[in-house]
């Protein structure tokens, strides 16, 4: 008897345990997610789609179930799980595409619409005073206007304070989203010296990343797989224009648990193309010429599975090459995420080079079984050798629009 119940409370925690398996890879299937028209996307074999009949291909091959998109448009297709748990996504078929193959370090330089604070002082004098923070200035406010004109830059206003006269202006300011005008005086400093504010401002963002992939029908560009952000606010700037440049790389600090290290890179002269959209999902705008790097056929969310994969990046020097890395988790849900799968660094070429993943590595493009899948965007500070990435199909969506 005693036997007889062991053997019953193994078969009910065989049974709970199973039906929690079922049950969390039936939540891991998302609400909507694309696929490729012509291209198999795999399944787990419990999985069966309904009302796909005219539009899908299904098969399935031992713990394997398959699903193949005949023709492109969007399909409300059910899944159940042995006929016992039913979900219904929407899936929106395209057409299979190609891209050049990115990995190339630039230089980034974006402008803002007005300036950033980014640092205030006082003014010598009788009474030191920093006028900036008297008018409730801060660090990291980004002024729009000048006496209610378009600001053009940082020339614009240090010849409108020097020019004042001492006499007050009017300074249009944007903080956390809020805009509102702040009158400020401008002070004398020195003999023989100049109206000043006490303020230093700058007018572009600076940094090196790295080019994920360019289409080839229009020149679009898509980098870094993140947006730049404002350092003070952490919202994403809105660009008024920028460039890419060539970059070569000068050294590279190795990254390190709890330290981050970053590619040091001196900025060329060649612009290679323009900034024209900088979202959360990545910097986008058009090359000014075709790069010479392959094409190669992208892959969707669908097709993305843990295991092997390659990073390319010119970190090295020279053309970007493939280093090993290990796809460790996959998100399907986060469709509007830059944080989409967990990448580890196994390469020891790229591990003693850099330590693993380093600043200036966002937008190294992720490849699996010969498809473009994605790009690097973040990296883990405990431990370097795993980052986040980002689904190209993302990236793609993003770059609608670019110029």
């Amino acid at each position: 008897m005693r036997k007889f119940k062991i053997l019953l409370k193994g078969s009910a925690v065989l049974l709970i345990s199973s039906a929690v398996f079922l049950l969390q890879q039936f939540s891991l299937l998302p609400g909507q997610f694309t696929m490729l028209e012509g291209e198999a996307h795999s399944l787990p074999a419990f999985f069966t789609p309904y009302g796909a009949e005219d539009g899908f291909l299904f098969e399935k091959n031992g713990n394997k179930a398959f699903l193949t998109p005949q023709k492109t448009g969007a399909y409300n297709v059910d899944f159940s799980v042995f006929g016992l748990l039913r979900k219904t996504a929407t899936i929106q078929v395209v057409d299979p595409q190609a891209v050049i193959l990115g990995g190339e370090t630039v230089g980034i330089k974006l402008y803002m619409q007005g300036v950033i604070v980014v640092a205030m002082s006082e003014i010598p004098g009788e009474r030191r005073i920093c006028p900036g923070k008297e008018a409730g200035i801060r660090t990291g406010d980004r002024i729009l206007k000048l006496n209610h004109e378009p600001l053009s830059g940082t020339d614009a206003l240090d010849r409108a304070v020097k020019e004042s006269g001492g006499a007050p202006i009017t300074l249009t300011v944007s903080r956390d989203g809020k805009i509102q005008d702040t009158v400020i005086t401008p002070v004398y400093y020195g003999d023989g010296g100049s109206y000043k504010i006490g303020l230093w401002v700058k007018e572009s963002a600076q940094g090196v990343g790295t080019v994920t992939f360019c289409q080839p029908e229009t020149g679009v560009y898509g980098a870094l797989g993140h947006a730049i952000e404002d350092f003070e606010t952490g919202g994403v700037l809105e660009p008024a224009g920028g460039s890419i440049t060539d970059c070569s790389i000068a050294f590279i600090t190795k990254s390190e648990p709890g330290a981050p290290g970053e590619i040091c890179g001196v900025f060329g002269k060649d612009t290679l193309g323009t900034i024209s959209k900088n979202t959360h999902l990545g910097l986008y705008g058009k090359r000014e010429s075709l790069p010479s790097a392959p094409r190669i056929p992208i892959g969707v969310s669908t097709q993305v599975e843990k295991g092997s994969a390659t990073v390319y990046t010119d970190i090295a020097g020279g053309a970007p090459v493939g280093y090993a890395a290990e796809i460790q988790e996959i998100f399907p849900h986060k469709k509007d995420s830059n944080k989409n799968m967990v990448i580890r660094i196994t390469d020891e070429r790229l591990l003693s080079l850099s330590g693993g993943i380093v600043q200036g590595m966002s937008g190294s493009p992720i490849v699996q079984n010969g498809k473009l899948i994605g790009a690097v965007t973040h990296v883990f500070v405990n431990d370097p050798t795993r980052g986040y990435g980002v689904f190209i199909e993302n990236m793609l969506a993003a770059a609608e629009g670019a110029e």
